[in-house]
């Protein structure tokens, strides 16, 4: 008779099985069901492990904390360290998407656990650079910190990709260069970028208010999580009136992020105007970005994060104007450095993008003076790692 014993590690198999699958299709495109299917189980048998799609999402979470946790413990040598995690970003291409967008559907109280538990691993990581670099300010080892976990998984907003022992190489030399920049000191009277900055009541028209509003909560909550009443209390009008304007929350959703986008490639069109070389013309076109991302967080978070939302026709749209941007910058670091494979060098722009997009939306580096300059250099240092 055919042993039908349960494998000892089917609560693993069903752990990874969700991380790709909401890497792939978002936690609300994704169901139990599917999830079962995809380890070879039935759908009530997926319940002896987990309560729900989110007691799962938590556990997912929590489990791939663990393993950041063990890399940043203290003792660990910086360099021993970086290259635990840079073997981990490499493995598991699905956890920055699970840290950038997915963890917002957790219950609030679950979210405040895991928000904790990242900066519990923050402050492992900012442990072993501060001991690493003695003397540095206490604000230059945060941004640094983040700016290492940021590119060391970067991988999840790509497709690039490299033989395992290779691209955790790769990984590794980025974040090494990071851990070891040299930052310059802000002028005492730079300020903070206005983020999110929001027309003057009664300047902007009705239409362009919806469209400010709507990017905000997008971004920050998440299309799912934001209703037409939820956008029209928020702008100071009745939800229904935003039928005027728009035919659906979608249709919003699609005005918000093609402006954005376009925004983004007319930044990059006069970037590439300004400056002689190659290199003068890389540094402005990253320094453009890092300009509209350090100002428009929402924005950026909500180009990251929603445009699975969209039909394909504008999601092809969207996704049209990211890959010009990141195809420009490969091709003026390939100016650049002329003897760098194609693949290295994109897995790198990639690396420098992803990093702009998530630093202005932690909270604590918001109000650093020169953020924008900050993540230019940084960004570079990725690029010439």
């Amino acid at each position: 008779m055919t042993s039908t014993k349960r494998p000892r590690d089917r609560r693993a198999q069903i752990l990874r099985a969700s991380a790709e699958l909401f890497h792939r299709d978002g936690f609300h495109g994704v169901g139990m069901d599917q999830i079962a299917s995809e380890v070879g189980i039935s759908g009530p048998a997926i319940y002896r492990h987990f309560r729900g799609k989110r007691d799962l999402l938590l556990h997912l979470a929590l489990d791939s904390l663990d393993r950041l946790d063990e890399a940043v413990r203290p003792g660990t040598p910086l360099d021993a360290a970086l290259r635990d995690l840079a073997e981990l970003g490499a493995d598991r291409r699905d956890l920055g998407s699970l840290w950038q967008r997915e963890i917002r559907h957790l219950a609030p109280d679950d979210q405040v656990t895991v928000r904790n538990r990242m900066r519990s691993v923050a402050l492992g990581l900012r442990a072993l650079l501060a001991e690493a670099r003695p003397g540095l300010p206490h604000a230059d080892i945060d941004l640094l910190c983040w700016t290492v976990l940021s590119a060391n998984f970067s991988l999840t907003n790509h497709d690039e990709t490299l033989p395992p022992d290779e691209l955790a190489a790769l990984l590794h030399g980025m974040t090494s260069a990071v851990a070891e920049a040299v930052l310059l000191p802000a002028a005492a009277s730079a300020a903070a970028a206005p983020a999110d900055a929001v027309p003057p009541e009664g300047i902007a028209s009705r239409r362009e208010t919806l469209v400010d509003t709507a990017t905000r909560l997008f971004g920050q909550r998440g299309y799912h999580a934001v209703s037409v009443s939820d956008i029209g209390d928020a702008a100071g009008i009745a939800g229904p009136s935003l039928y005027h304007h728009f035919t659906s929350k979608g249709e919003l959703l699609f005005e918000a992020l093609h402006r954005g986008a376009a925004a983004i490639q007319l930044n990059l069109s006069a970037a590439l105007s300004t400056g002689p070389t190659d290199a003068e013309r890389l540094a402005a076109a990253v320094h453009s970005y890092t300009d509209f991302a350090t100002r428009h967080d929402s924005l950026v978070s909500a180009l990251i994060s929603e445009v699975t939302h969209l039909p394909p026709d504008q999601l092809q749209t969207i996704l049209r104007y990211q890959r010009e941007l990141a195809g420009t910058w490969t091709r003026l670091l390939l100016a650049v450095r002329p003897g760098l494979p194609e693949i290295p060098a994109r897995i790198r722009v990639h690396g420098a993008i992803t990093l702009i997009n998530d630093l202005p939306r932690v909270h604590a580096l918001r109000a650093r003076p020169a953020l924008a300059d900050d993540l230019t250099a940084l960004a570079l240092t990725v690029l010439n790692s």
